[in-house]
């Protein structure tokens, strides 16, 4: 009987400390561009721009998907990101699987002017007046 009640003890604390190490094998992996952006997006919000993209890796199992902001240009008028996920550790279905990614710029916000996702076999340009939306009918877009 001790030892039964031993082994579920055992259990648990292994239960309990598995996402610990789950969560430091997740941020210690070595991420890789997505195999192709689908979707991109811009919405404006007080203060930041949020750029959220779609994508395809080649199987299941990719992870915390991201974007990497890669490079902004002299003038400050081009962001360019990067799409990247982690892949499985092991052995994943080979099915291409979606990842979705978000992140916010809070700086540079009047000078960029286009917004640039890449993955490993194409890109998106998003010209950032096509995103705008005047405040009210009678305001000009800026």
């Amino acid at each position: 009987m001790l030892k039964i009640f031993l082994g579920a003890c055992a259990a648990a604390f292994i239960l309990v400390a598995l996402p610990a190490s789950a969560d430091t094998a997740a941020s210690a992996c070595a991420p890789d561009r997505v195999t192709a952006v689908e979707t991109a997006n811009l919405e404006f919000r007080a203060g930041e721009i949020v750029v959220s993209a779609e994508g395809s890796v080649p199987t299941a199992g990719w992870k915390n998907a991201s974007l990497r902001l890669l490079a902004v240009s002299a003038d400050g008028a081009t962001a360019v990101f990067e799409f990247v996920a982690c892949p499985p550790a092991g052995f994943a279905a080979e099915v291409i699987s979606n990842v979705s990614a978000k992140t916010e710029m809070t700086e540079n916000l009047k000078s960029i002017r286009r917004v640039v996702v890449k993955a490993r076999s194409n890109e998106q340009t998003l010209d950032v007046a096509d995103f705008r939306k005047p405040v009210s009918p009678y305001e000009p877009v800026p």
